[in-house]
């Protein structure tokens, strides 16, 4: 199966790079296989938004390190998906459920934006918990997604941090306060 993430995936991430989103960041995006002069297409090989995560963020964040840029386009990663259709039906719904059971549903919010995603939560305290996801290239995207996630769903003081990563995936401590 070839992994694909849908045209509304793109669509926050052009969202989240609209400041900077010049001719020449557009060139570079086209040459990586998304155009934002023209309409988005269904669906896009993973690869490409990939790529266009790290173009992205060292192009909002040229004075951070490519860990702490791919973490600040996380969060505004989330902003802009949240102006898509489906991210503001998605926005509303875990406004309403909190953090703990956004955490619960992450593989099924995952999936309005990609084919491959899995998750896996273990609760280990009230506002402490671990997140297993598959198939994690940028981890400090994860940490900026999984935060800005958590905080629209009501959580404050939001930590995320990487506790493993390979080949499988990563494993994330998660902790916030409702």
């Amino acid at each position: 199966m070839e992994k694909l993430v849908y045209s509304h995936s793109i669509e926050g991430y052009l969202r989240a790079v609209r400041p900077v989103l010049d001719s020449a960041l557009t060139k570079e995006l086209q040459a990586l296989g998304v155009d934002p002069t023209k309409p988005l297409l269904p669906a896009y090989p993973v690869d490409v938004l990939r790529n266009a995560l790290v173009v992205g963020a060292r192009r909002l964040s040229p004075g951070k390190s490519d860990a702490e840029a791919l973490v600040a386009l996380g969060h505004r990663y989330v902003d802009g998906y949240g102006e898509t259709m489906v991210g503001r039906a998605l926005k509303t719904a875990i406004r309403l459920i909190g953090p703990r059971r956004t955490l619960e549903r992450l593989a099924k919010q995952f999936r309005t934006a990609n084919n491959y995603s899995e998750t896996k939560v273990t609760h280990h305290a009230p506002g402490r918990s671990e997140l297993w996801c598959n198939d994690v290239t940028h981890p400090n995207w994860y940490i900026g997604l999984v935060a800005g996630t958590l905080v629209v769903a009501g959580g404050k003081d939001v930590k995320v941090s990487v506790r493993s990563h390979d080949a499988a995936g990563a494993v994330f401590d998660v902790e916030w306060r409702d």
